[in-house]
C-alpha cells in the first residue's frame, strides 16, 4: 500500500505524539509536585507569621486555638473550602484574615496545611 506524503506526515506525527505524550505527562506531574512543594514552603512561612501564635501543628497540642495537625486530611471532616472560609471570616474566637492575607498566601497556607 502506497501512502501519499500528507498521509505519511500525519502518521509520523501521530507516532511522535504517542511516544512523547507519556513523557510530557510525567514532566507535567513533576512540575506540579515541585510547584506544590514551593507553595507549601511559602505556606509554612505564612503559618509561622500568622497562625503559630495561636495554633500548633503537633497532634493534640492546643494553644489558644486547636492544633491544625491533620486538619485537611480526608478523615478530618474539613474541606479546603471550609478552612478557607474560616481563615477569611474568622470565628467567634479567631480573627478574620481576609484583610491581612493575600489570596495567594491563603493558597500557600492551604498547601502547607495539606502536608500536616
Amino acid at each position: 500500500m502506497k501512502l501519499d506524503r500528507r498521509t505519511s506526515a500525519v502518521l509520523a506525527s501521530l507516532v511522535l505524539v504517542s511516544t512523547l505524550y507519556p513523557h510530557c505527562l510525567a514532566k507535567n506531574a513533576y512540575a506540579l509536585q515541585v510547584a506544590s512543594r514551593k507553595s507549601s514552603a511559602r505556606g509554612a512561612s505564612v503559618f509561622r507569621k500568622s497562625c503559630a501564635v495561636c495554633h500548633s501543628v503537633r497532634a493534640g497540642e492546643t494553644k489558644v486555638g486547636p492544633s491544625l495537625y491533620g486538619v485537611l486530611r480526608q478523615s478530618s471532616g474539613h474541606s479546603q473550602q471550609a478552612v478557607r472560609q474560616t481563615i477569611a471570616a474568622g470565628t467567634a474566637n479567631m480573627p478574620a484574615f481576609q484583610a491581612k492575607l493575600e489570596p495567594d498566601q491563603v493558597d500557600d497556607l492551604i498547601e502547607y496545611l495539606k502536608t500536616l
